[in-house]
């Protein structure tokens, strides 16, 4: 495939906007080859599959991040209690 790195860096195309182009607005911004404008939608029709399994694996990473920031909370406070009753015994 061509370099189109810089067609994609002049107008501003991320994954976000790739997702919504359409085989009109790849024409207008210079993709001549039918084949390139189809590889653009298969890339496309790809990372609307992948977009819910992204966002899945973003939030149970998410919540195994809140459930060891949880277990640290639970692991200093019990760290604390337990040096106070060390200090209790020794008074």
């Amino acid at each position: 495939m061509h370099s189109y790195q810089q067609l994609v860096a002049e107008n501003d195309i991320d994954g976000e906007v790739l997702e919504v182009l359409e085989e009109d607005d790849l024409k207008r911004l210079g993709i001549k080859s039918l084949g390139h404008r189809c590889v653009a939608s298969r890339v496309k029709q790809q990372r609307a599959l992948l977009t819910p399994a992204r966002k899945a694996i973003r939030d149970r990473a998410l919540e195994i991040r809140d459930c060891g920031a949880a277990v640290q909370v639970v692991y200093l406070e019990g760290n604390q209690a337990l040096q106070a009753a060390e200090r209790l015994l020794k008074a």
